[in-house]
């Protein structure tokens, strides 16, 4: 069967850099529409040795191409040590061993791979972009092999899932909702301070250095939850039974989910807590951003006073839900 693969994308390749059409014997043949086009290329070499060679080191290089979705994805989950790990380790299965084979399989693993990150990217955030990403990335996996419209399933599926496993838990205390919050940064993540962390814990005092806050309170309330999101991971949560009074740490269920993502010319921080869904709240939503060269900054969604304070009744400025 392998070496029937090899024979056939073989011959598509070559008629596809001598005629431009995707046969097989004279006759079409649309097995797959991307595998065969990306081998074209080395047909175009002078002997026939030559072309073998470059059509088995395409294929290897699309193969290993998996590690870069993993990685990414990683850099999502764990830190980057660890999420360069999890891609080198993905390099030493044993299905690489088929790399140098004129298979689809080879350019389908990366395609499956990115397919079901951006799946993934459409459950953690549900944007448009996001979603056409999603889309154009299982395409592609299509278009490698026909088998890969399965992934069109999954969408609805891990939605289904997702609503099932995270949007209500029922608790003897009530219902409880998961809210993800997300905070953008419109600037290199190398400029702020951020320490690396290879394991993240409960912190006091985080907001002396870069981190995002979230301040929560009932609707006609005077008591609130203030939570406390550092970029490596660190959290904080505490209980005020008014404004700045009677502070205590907070009993929290399961700790936030934290992550960061660093897209070169701008970053962003996002976490998941859980809230009483039945409840209506007021939210404030602030930041404090060092750089390194000791700038300090201060953001909220409103500063009803000229010296920045993030427990100002004021500040509360939105609602959930």
């Amino acid at each position: 069967m392998v070496l029937c693969d090899e024979f056939i994308y073989a011959n598509l390749a070559k008629n596809l850099a001598d005629h431009g059409h995707y046969l097989f014997r004279d006759v079409t043949l649309h097995q797959s529409l991307l595998y065969p086009l990306l081998l074209a290329p080395a047909w175009f070499a002078d002997s026939m040795g030559t072309t073998y060679a470059l059509a088995k080191g395409i294929t290897a290089s699309a193969m290993a191409l998996t590690a870069v979705p993993v990685y990414l994805w990683g850099r999502r989950l764990v830190p980057p040590v660890t999420a360069l790990l999890a891609a080198a380790l993905t390099l030493l299965l044993p299905a690489f061993f088929f790399s140098e084979i004129l298979m689809t399989e080879a350019m389908f693993l990366p395609a499956f791979v990115l397919a079901t990150f951006a799946v993934a990217c459409v459950l953690e955030r549900p944007t448009l972009v996001a979603q056409l990403a999603a889309f154009a990335a299982i395409a592609l996996a299509v278009g490698i092999r026909v088998q890969g419209i399965v992934l069109l399933l999954v969408i609805p599926t891990a939605v289904l899932l997702k609503v099932v496993l995270e949007g209500v838990v029922k608790r003897s205390d009530g219902a409880v909702a998961t809210t993800n919050i997300w905070f953008g940064v419109g600037a290199p993540a190398e400029r702020f301070v951020i320490p690396k962390l290879s394991e993240p814990w409960r912190a006091d005092e985080l907001w002396q250095s870069t981190c995002f806050e979230a301040f929560l309170r009932g609707v006609g309330a005077e008591s609130y939850r203030e939570w406390n999101f550092a970029p490596a991971g660190n959290w904080a949560a505490y209980d005020f039974s008014a404004y700045r009074e009677n502070m205590v740490r907070a009993e929290v269920g399961a700790p936030p989910y934290i992550r960061m993502e660093d897209n070169f010319t701008w970053w962003t921080v996002g976490a998941t807590i859980a809230v009483a869904a039945e409840q209506q709240w007021e939210l404030g939503l602030s930041a404090v951003l060092e750089e390194t060269d000791g700038t300090k900054s201060y953001w909220a969604l409103a500063h009803p006073t000229d010296k920045p304070d993030f427990h100002d009744p004021g500040c509360f400025a939105a609602r959930l839900p």
